[in-house]
């Protein structure tokens, strides 16, 4: 497990609502995202990896969604990155290469009971 210009890979984000008697209205938020390299990209769901950072990708594809109790009991997201070896600048490279030592990224994933609307 570790990044580095030319790889890729993927990881999941698990949201759990096993044993709920009641729908579950969640929220997903990047709290926190640190040194992440320029040329860096994030997809979802086996989409071709665009997003130029996490927070971006959860803003526009992950921000909110329903795990319903009676056919549901947990939604996985595959999140893929892609870190290509070259942006055809070598001195941008090296830098971004050093900086991503530290790369790193904090979650907050906030479910309440879901409100449902009666008519």
């Amino acid at each position: 497990g570790k990044i580095a210009p030319g790889t890729g890979g993927n990881f999941d984000i698990v949201i759990d609502g096993t044993g709920s008697e009641v729908s579950i209205d969640y929220s997903v938020e990047v709290v926190s995202e640190v040194n992440i390299p320029d040329n860096l990209r994030f997809g979802i769901d086996g989409e071709e990896c665009t997003y130029s950072s996490l927070a971006a990708l959860v803003d526009e594809r992950l921000q909110n969604g329903r795990i319903n109790y009676d056919t549901d009991q947990y939604v996985v997201h595959t999140i893929s990155w892609q870190w290509p070896y070259e942006s055809d600048d070598d001195y941008a490279d090296t830098l971004d290469g050093e900086a991503a030592l530290d790369y790193s990224f904090g979650l907050k994933i906030t479910g309440v009971q879901a409100q449902l609307l009666m008519s």
